[in-house]
C-alpha cells in the first residue's frame, strides 16, 4: 500500500476551500483558479494589497452617434463593444439621448456621425449640433476627441456635418486624438481602420504584474457583411398589375436557424451580385479577358468574379469618377466634378459602364479593380412583423432596370432579388434601426406616410399592432397614407390594408394615385387638405412616421407638415419651428429615408 501524498495546505484549510469552490460556477472557479496561480507568479502577495500603479489604469469615454438610417449607430456600438474588450469603458449614446451640458465633464468623446441631404445633421443630431455653434459656450480644453463623418460623395457637402462637428469641438478648445476620417457610401473599411486608430490611442499601457481577466463566455454568431447568413427563398410575387410600370416584388426569406431577431422598422441588408449581362458589357467595353487573375487584399480571383461579386458597377461614386477623370483627361468628366457642374445628376445617370464607353481609357484587369469601389450592400425595410412568423422576413422590392444612352441599365441588388426563385439562396444580415420604432405605448397613436415601397414597413407596424390589439384588446389609432402612379395597377398590398380598414385597426386609409387625373397628386396633397384632423391627431400625441424617397417625397411631406402644423395651430414661424424641433427631440416625428 502506497504513502498518501502529502498536501500543501493544512485539512481543514482544504476542506474550506472545498466548501467554497462547491459555492462557485464553472466560470468561477475557472477565475479562482487563476487567482490562485496569479498569487504564485506575484511571490505569494495578495493581488489585493498590490501597489496601486499595478491596476490597469480606467479609460472612459462616450461614443456619440447621430444617424438618419442607423450606419453611425452600427459603427458606434461597435466601437464600444471592441474597447470592452480591451477594459476601456465607452458607452455608445445617440445625441438625441445626450446632454449638452455633459461635454464639460468628459474626458474622452468619439463622434460618428452621417450628413443628411445638402449639409444637414441628422434629425438626432441637430440639438447638440446646435448647441456646439453657440459663440458663449463653455471651454472644452479637457477634452479629446475624434470624429468619423459618413457621408455620400455625390451631395456637395460631402460629409460636412462631421467636418462641421470637428471644427466645433476644436473651436472650445478640444484636442483632436487623430485627424478625422470621410467615409463615402462604402464606409466599413475605413470605419474599421479609423476604429482601430482610436482604441490604439485610448488602450492603456500595460502595467507589470499579474492580469486576472474573467472568462468570457463564447460569443454567440452574429451575422453581418463579412459573415452574412444565407437566407433561402420562400415566395417571390410580383404585387403590380399587369400594365404597370413598374416591376414591384413580395419577397419572402426564411431566417431558420440564423439566430437573427428583429423589430419591426428594421432593415435586411442584403449582399447580391451584379447582373450577368453588365459584367459582360463592362468585359466587352475594356477588352479585357474574364479570366485574367486579379488581387483583391488577400485573394485571387478571376477578373469576371471580382466584377460580379466584388466591386460596384451600378452606383457610380465621387472618388471612382475622380479617379477615372485623372487618367482619361476628359473634360466633361472634369466639368461634372467643377463647381459649376451638376454632380448628382451625372453620377444619377451614369454607371461605370458608360464611363468606360464614352471615355474610353486602356486600362490593365488590376488597374480596372483597383479603380472601382467595393460592392455595397442595399438595405431594404423589412416588411413583416416576428410577431407573424419569427423565421421568416419579407421585402418589398421595386425592380429597378431603365434605358440610357440607348443601353439597357439595372439596379444590381433589385435586378438579382426579382429573379430569384423559391430554393434560392441570399447573403442577409440585420441592419437594426432604433430610431425608426413603434412608440412604447400601445395606445399612442400614429400616423404612417409612405408613398410607393416605402409603405413596407407600415405593413410591419400594422402586422405588430394587430397582434398587440388581440393581446391587449386595445391598441392607438393608425393612419396610413400611401402614394403610387395609378390605382388599378400599383396599389400596393391593397388587400390588406383594405381587410385592416374593415376590422378597424386602420383607423384611416388616404391613398393618393398621382397619373390617374389630369393635375398629379401625391400624398403631401393629401396631408393639407386633411390638415385638421392630422394636427388634431398631433394634439392627441400622435407619432408621424415617414419611409421612402430622401429626394423629393421627405422634404415635400416636411413642407406640407409645417405648413399645415402653422395653419391649423395658429403659430408664428419661430413656434412652427420650434414645435416641429420638439416632434424630432422626442421621437414623435420619425423618418426612415434614402
Amino acid at each position: 500500500m502506497s504513502a498518501a501524498v502529502p498536501t500543501p495546505i493544512s485539512d481543514p484549510a482544504r476542506e474550506q476551500l472545498g466548501q467554497l469552490a462547491a459555492q462557485w460556477s464553472a466560470q468561477q472557479q475557472l477565475w479562482a483558479s487563476g487567482y490562485l496561480a496569479g498569487l504564485a507568479a506575484a511571490g505569494g502577495a495578495a493581488l489585493a494589497d498590490a501597489p496601486a500603479q499595478a491596476a490597469q489604469p480606467t479609460v472612459s469615454g462616450t461614443v456619440l452617434y447621430g444617424s438618419q438610417t442607423g450606419n453611425s449607430q452600427g459603427v458606434a456600438e461597435a466601437l464600444a463593444a471592441s474597447g470592452a474588450s480591451l477594459g476601456l469603458k465607452l458607452r455608445a449614446v445617440n445625441m438625441a439621448d445626450y446632454s449638452p451640458a455633459r461635454l464639460a465633464k468628459e474626458q474622452y468623446l468619439l463622434v460618428v456621425v452621417s450628413t443628411h441631404g445638402e449639409g444637414d445633421p441628422p434629425d438626432d443630431a441637430k440639438e447638440l449640433f446646435d448647441a456646439l455653434g453657440e459663440t458663449d459656450g463653455p471651454s472644452l480644453k479637457q477634452l479629446k476627441y475624434a470624429v468619423l463623418a459618413l457621408g455620400d460623395s455625390s451631395y456637395a457637402q460631402f460629409c460636412q456635418t462631421g467636418r462641421d462637428f470637428d471644427e466645433r469641438l476644436a473651436a472650445r478648445g478640444a484636442t483632436a486624438l487623430l485627424p478625422r476620417v470621410e467615409c463615402d457610401l462604402d464606409y466599413e473599411t475605413p470605419a474599421e481602420a479609423w476604429q482601430q486608430e482610436v482604441l490604439e490611442q485610448l488602450r492603456p499601457e500595460p502595467v507589470p504584474g499579474p492580469v486576472l481577466r474573467a472568462v468570457p463566455d463564447p460569443a454567440p454568431v452574429t451575422f453581418s457583411r463579412k459573415n452574412p447568413f444565407l437566407a433561402s427563398v420562400e415566395v417571390n410575387q410580383k404585387i403590380t398589375g399587369d400594365g404597370s410600370g413598374k416591376d414591384v416584388r413580395h419577397l419572402e426569406l426564411s431566417l431558420e436557424n440564423s439566430g437573427i431577431r428583429y423589430q419591426p422598422g428594421d432593415s435586411l441588408a442584403v449582399l447580391a451580385d451584379n447582373p450577368p449581362e453588365l459584367v459582360d458589357r463592362v468585359l466587352s467595353a475594356t477588352g479585357l479577358a474574364g479570366d485574367t487573375p486579379v488581387q483583391l487584399d488577400d485573394q485571387t480571383l478571376p477578373l469576371a468574379e471580382a466584377l460580379k461579386s466584388e466591386r460596384e458597377l451600378t452606383r457610380l461614386s465621387r472618388p471612382v469618377l475622380e479617379r477615372y477623370a485623372a487618367i482619361s483627361d476628359a473634360e466633361p468628366l472634369s466639368l461634372a466634378l467643377s463647381p459649376e457642374g451638376n454632380l448628382r445628376e451625372f453620377l444619377f445617370d451614369h454607371q461605370v459602364v458608360d464611363l468606360l464607353t464614352q471615355y474610353p481609357v486602356e486600362l490593365s484587369a488590376q488597374a480596372l479593380v483597383d479603380l472601382l469601389a467595393p460592392l455595397a450592400h442595399r438595405a431594404y425595410s423589412i416588411a413583416s412583423s416576428p410577431t407573424v412568423d419569427e423565421e421568416s422576413v419579407h421585402l418589398t422590392v421595386a425592380r429597378l432596370n431603365f434605358e440610357a444612352f440607348d443601353e439597357p441599365h439595372y439596379g444590381a441588388a433589385s435586378t438579382a432579388l426579382a429573379e430569384l426563385k423559391p430554393g434560392d439562396e441570399l447573403r442577409v444580415f440585420l441592419d437594426a434601426n432604433p430610431r425608426f420604432r413603434l412608440p412604447d405605448n400601445p395606445e399612442t397613436p400614429i400616423i404612417m406616410i409612405g408613398p410607393g415601397t416605402g409603405v413596407a414597413p407600415f405593413r410591419a407596424f400594422l402586422q405588430e399592432r394587430e397582434q398587440q390589439r388581440d393581446t391587449l384588446g386595445k391598441v392607438g389609432e393608425n393612419w396610413l397614407f400611401f402614394g403610387d402612379r395609378h390605382f388599378e395597377t400599383d396599389f400596393l398590398y391593397q388587400i390588406e390594408w383594405l381587410r385592416w380598414r374593415k376590422s378597424g385597426l386602420l383607423s384611416r386609409l388616404s391613398a393618393a394615385f398621382s397619373r390617374d387625373q389630369a393635375e398629379k397628386r401625391y400624398v403631401q396633397h393629401l396631408m393639407e387638405e386633411q390638415g385638421d384632423t392630422f394636427f388634431a391627431w398631433l394634439v392627441a400625441g400622435a407619432c408621424v412616421y415617414v419611409c421612402g424617397d430622401a429626394e423629393h417625397m421627405a422634404p415635400d411631406v416636411d413642407a406640407a407638415l409645417t405648413r399645415l402644423v402653422q395653419t391649423h395651430g395658429g403659430l408664428s414661424d419661430e413656434e412652427t419651428e420650434a414645435y416641429l424641433a420638439e416632434l424630432k427631440r422626442s421621437g414623435r416625428y420619425r423618418r426612415d429615408v434614402y
